[in-house]
């Protein structure tokens, strides 16, 4: 028989887990095996509880949360982070229970989807026309639909936005943006970055191979 992982100092002054806890695998079902969520109940005395739900401020600093947000446990697939509690409910006698949420930080993934991408063309020279040669130097684009690689990556700081190459013609001058490349892959849109979870942050950059598009 099993003994469940608890602490009980005796007077409920303490977030305690009572019983065993639980695992889920998050994006199990986009290949990836390794990160998790660890899932566990505990009981507090209502007197000392501190709920750590609401407890983000500020609009321009980065989120501060009370006494417990970013500690973490040891467990056998490695070490977890705080990162969520529910709402709690009264158990009687002036206990409250509620299930905290452990998580590894989510490991690098690639997934695979289709974008609809501007290539862009840059005509430095007014050597054709139509009617009218259009002011040099121009740049045209042509939206084609391709096979994209979305890359997620994960850290405790806010990361660094990812350029997409971009051509812009203001007043007859050529500006160039971004340009970063993996092998044939560039990236097709600037990253987005977003607070996941607790203290993760996530950053998505879409890729698209350049081999796609020939002349």
């Amino acid at each position: 028989m099993s003994v469940p992982n608890q602490i009980n100092d005796g007077n409920w002054t303490v977030a305690t887990q009572t019983g065993p806890g639980w695992w889920t695998l998050p994006f199990v079902s986009n290949g990836d095996t390794q990160s998790f969520e660890y899932h566990a109940k505990f009981r507090q005395a209502a007197a000392n509880y501190v709920p750590l739900q609401n407890s983000l401020v500020g609009f321009n600093t980065p989120p501060i949360t009370s006494h417990e947000q970013i500690s973490t446990i040891s467990t056998t697939r490695g070490t977890a982070y705080l990162v969520e509690e529910s709402e709690t409910s009264d158990v009687g006698c002036g206990i409250l229970e509620f299930t905290r949420t452990y998580a590894s930080l989510p490991v690098k993934r690639t997934e695979q989807s289709t974008i609809t991408y501007p290539f862009q063309f840059v005509s430095t020279s007014a050597t054709y026309s139509w009617t009218t040669p259009p002011p040099e130097p121009t740049v045209a684009e042509l939206p084609l639909v391709v096979n994209a690689n979305v890359v997620y990556d994960y850290s405790l700081t806010m990361q660094t936005v990812i350029r997409a190459p971009k051509v812009f013609s203001v007043f007859g001058t050529l500006l160039y943006i971004g340009g970063t490349a993996t092998g044939t892959f560039f990236v097709a849109e600037d990253s987005s970055i977003k607070l996941y979870r607790g203290y993760f942050y996530e950053r998505r950059t879409v890729y698209v191979d350049a081999a796609q598009f020939t002349t």
